[in-house]
């Protein structure tokens, strides 16, 4: 599983704003305001990415039955498949598998894809497992082309979108990146419903609960400019919400971080998110991630005669003999129960008491 950092999808800016006078970029606003500065083409390619990424989500959802435990939702780069095509796996808590993917038509850089998986996981995560929930209360799948009253409605050219929007509970610090990125998937793939800087702040004024809520009351109450421009706001927010020192933080959780008892995959996706923060290379952040894996997956590694270099890879192996070695503890665990009660029986055999 090769999941990426936050989408920087509009980098570059057109000759003719490079030109202007008066152009300013502010470093720290949100890369939903970067829209603006991409070229006709870049625009093109992306709402391919987004119409891409809404059709892959209902695929997904159509797939996981109700009737199923869902353990999450793993997704793999486009140029891991081999073609421009994003492959997306649900995990079942008996062990499968089932792969729903989607090709991405005529798209140049489908790097923009992979750029977006890390928020895409989240939400595709949360909508698919709360939606299986939902639909474990009620005993009946909801009709396809109905959206439900549960959760933000976003509609499309194709009909209702069901969407779990994204909650910055309690002002969570170590929850505002996802937060807010997960608020910038939703406006970018309904560009339609927020056309306005003060519909994207409402928007994302309308998630907010606990403190972060009472913090934004009073900008509410005085109608404050800074709801007029987004761009502000985030700064405003990630000034009273955000990590001040991000870096320092992850550093400090991952020099002790263990996998524990969960599975690979899940500590992989932890550490990916931790890793994401601090200015690492490759070698060093395999060397960490290497260091907190389970004792059964570092025997395993021990018979390899060389680990990859390249991050993602090392990750895939290790993912890999963590799913082996569970299979493996499957396998032998009836055997190793019914040895276990031959022998019992034998030795209540051998130490019955003799009748006087």
């Amino acid at each position: 599983m090769h999941i990426l950092c936050q989408p920087c999808l509009a980098k570059n800016k057109t000759k003719s704003q490079k030109s202007k006078p008066g152009n300013k970029r502010n470093s720290e606003s949100d890369s939903f305001t970067k829209q603006d500065t991409v070229d006709t083409d870049e625009q093109d390619d992306l709402s391919k990415v987004y119409h891409s990424i809404d059709s892959l989500s209902r695929a997904v959802l159509d797939k996981a039955s109700w009737e199923n435990d869902v353990v999450n939702i793993e997704t793999m780069e486009a140029s891991a498949t081999g073609e421009d095509d994003l492959a997306v796996y649900i995990n079942w808590k008996n062990g499968k598998k089932t792969v729903v993917s989607s090709k991405v038509a005529n798209t140049k850089c489908p790097q923009k894809v992979n750029g977006l998986l890390f928020v895409f996981t989240i939400v595709l995560n949360t909508i698919v497992l709360e939606t299986i929930k939902s639909r474990g209360k009620s005993g009946q799948r909801p009709e396809r082309n109905r959206c439900p009253a549960r959760g933000a409605q976003y509609p499309t050219s194709t009909g209702c979108v069901e969407h779990t929007s994204p909650r910055q509970d309690n002002g969570d610090r170590s929850k505002f990146t996802t937060f807010v990125s997960q608020c910038n998937l939703a406006m970018r793939m309904h560009t339609t419903q927020f056309p306005s800087d003060q519909a994207r702040v409402g928007f994302m004024i309308s998630l907010l609960t606990g403190p972060a809520a009472e913090w934004a009351t009073p900008l509410l109450a005085s109608n404050d400019p800074v709801l007029n421009s987004l761009p502000e706001f985030i700064n405003l927010f990630r000034r009273q919400f955000d990590d001040p020192d991000r870096e320092r933080t992850a550093e400090a959780k991952l020099k002790n971080f263990e996998q524990g008892q969960r599975s690979c995959a899940d500590y992989a996706t932890e550490f990916l998110r931790l890793a994401a923060d601090t200015d690492w290379n490759d070698g060093a952040k395999i060397f960490i991630f290497r260091g907190g894996l389970s004792s059964e997956i570092k025997t395993h590694l021990s018979y390899v005669s060389a680990c990859p270099r390249d991050l993602p890879k090392c990750i895939d192996l290790c993912i890999r003999a963590d799913e082996r070695i569970t299979e493996l503890q499957n396998e032998l665990r009836p055997i190793q129960s019914s040895q276990t009660v031959a022998l019992t029986q034998r030795f209540l055999a051998a130490n019955r008491p003799t009748n006087i």
